[in-house]
């Protein structure tokens, strides 16, 4: 049973471009949570985060599920399949590629971490102009600067979940190289980790990762 202090590892899974897409986010258990918690918070980050995120996105990117783990207990797992896409229609021929994406600077509430960043990928060219976003569009990318850095609440008092980052912990691989990996426990993981204060958009950029072959 999770306890108050546990991290929830969120990921969102999605199709685009005949690529497979994923993006991760760090959720803080604040208080004692419920037995259903990862439930709450499915629900909360999909009509708070996900729905934001869905505004600048095409309607050729479809989600296909989200799936919440405790990062320190690995037997509290939820899975949920999806059926939603991003809300802007957009003809094949304007979509930009799948590593063609909007970058946001993560600010942490400590030094014990490094500032992290989110990229937000499936965007139509309507949303682009040069290097800049385009005018009309403020206010959308606004509103995932809020969501990004909201502090999930779906029991009204019962649940409360806060955007974090996660510091990686060093270790020695099996081939003897230096490596790092997420925490194991709350004491492995310590003061590694900073509550997310704000969310800033940066600017439009890309993300290797996201490019045909490199995974995703």
């Amino acid at each position: 049973m999770a306890v108050a202090g546990d991290v929830a590892k969120l990921t969102v899974s999605a199709t685009y471009l005949g690529q497979m897409c994923q993006n991760v986010f760090f959720y803080r258990i604040q208080d004692a949570p419920t037995e259903t918690w990862y439930e709450g918070l499915a629900f909360e980050f999909l009509a708070e985060v996900l729905d934001a995120i869905r505004e600048v996105q095409a309607t050729q990117y479809v989600y296909t599920g989200i799936s919440i783990v405790n990062l320190f207990n690995a037997a509290e797992l939820y899975e949920e399949p999806l059926a939603v896409t991003g809300k802007l229609t957009a003809a094949a021929n304007t979509l930009l590629p799948s590593y063609v994406s909007l970058s946001f600077k993560l600010l942490r509430s400590n030094t014990f971490v490094r500032n992290g960043r989110k990229q937000i990928g499936g965007l139509p060219e309507v949303l682009i102009d040069g290097n800049s976003l385009a005018a009309g569009y403020a206010g959308q990318v606004a509103s995932i600067d809020v969501a990004l850095a909201e502090v999930l609440n779906p029991g009204l008092g019962a649940d409360l979940f806060a955007p974090v980052i996660v510091g990686r912990v060093p270790y020695t691989t099996s081939e003897g190289r230096d490596a790092y990996r997420l925490p194991e426990s709350q004491a492995e993981m310590g003061t590694n980790w900073a509550q997310i204060n704000l969310a800033q958009f940066v600017r439009p950029s890309t993300m290797n990762s996201r490019k045909v072959g490199h995974g995703i």
